[in-house]
């Protein structure tokens, strides 16, 4: 609670607090909508490696924008592993043109610039995983 010297609400901070959280409701609603609409953009790639019998599975995972919405982080996980070099090389040879596919159905000032990154936190939950499973295994 908010209370002045006379223990009385002081309306002002009642005001900034209730506001304060709006820009980062902004950016999760950004963020939100660049996911759909990027999920939906790599749905109608095909993201096949050349010479391989494995099959491979790109997603997204998330998306972090910068506060004035100029650029956007995004996370991928690929599996197998071992094809997330060629997995970004894939991204980011589309960015360009789904930047341009973005502006025509997001109506944002500023369409942020697409940079991709592997996100780490998929590998490493699959790590811990396969130690649990293990532990799991030893005491059978």
């Amino acid at each position: 609670m908010y209370y002045n010297k006379h223990n009385h609400y002081s309306p002002l901070k009642i005001i900034v607090a209730m506001n304060s959280r709006q820009p980062f409701d902004r950016i999760d609603k950004v963020n939100s909508l660049l996911l759909h609409e990027i999920n939906k953009l790599l749905q109608r790639e095909n993201f096949e490696q050349k010479g391989s019998q494995e099959d491979t599975v790109l997603s997204i995972t998330k998306i972090e924008t910068s506060r004035d919405l100029r650029h956007a982080k995004i996370f991928f996980s690929v599996l197998p592993i071992k094809f997330r070099g060629d997995a970004k090389k894939f991204l980011e040879g589309r960015s360009y043109n789904w930047q341009r596919s973005l502006e025509k159905k997001i109506s944002l000032r500023h369409i942020p610039r697409l940079k991709f990154f592997y996100d780490e936190g998929q590998r490493n939950a699959m790590e811990v995983e396969k130690i649990l499973a293990n532990i799991t295994k030893t005491k059978r």
